[in-house]
C-alpha cells in the first residue's frame, strides 16, 4: 500500500486527483511491488496497462483502487 501511495501522491505538495501518472511510474511501481509479491506485480501491471490504452490513468482512479484493496482486506480479515 505504500508503494502504491507514493505512486498516486508522490513528494509533491499538493496532488490533483485528475493529474496522470505516467508508464514509467507504473513500471517503477510495479518493479518495486516485485519481491513482495510476483502476482500483484502482474495485476498491477495488467491493470495499469488497460488504463493507459483508455487514457484514464489518472490519480482518482489509483485511489479507487487502494480503496478497493483496503476494503477488501477488511473485510477477509478474521
Amino acid at each position: 500500500m505504500r508503494l502504491l501511495e507514493k505512486l498516486a501522491f508522490g513528494k509533491a505538495s499538493s496532488v490533483s486527483y485528475w493529474d496522470r501518472w505516467s508508464k514509467d511510474d507504473m513500471k517503477s511501481c510495479c518493479l518495486q511491488i516485485q519481491p513482495i509479491s510476483q502476482k500483484m506485480a502482474n495485476d498491477l501491471r495488467r491493470w495499469a496497462s488497460e488504463l493507459l490504452e483508455t487514457e484514464r490513468n489518472k490519480k482518482l482512479d489509483l485511489k479507487c483502487l487502494m480503496d478497493e484493496l483496503i476494503i477488501r482486506t477488511w473485510i477477509e480479515e478474521p
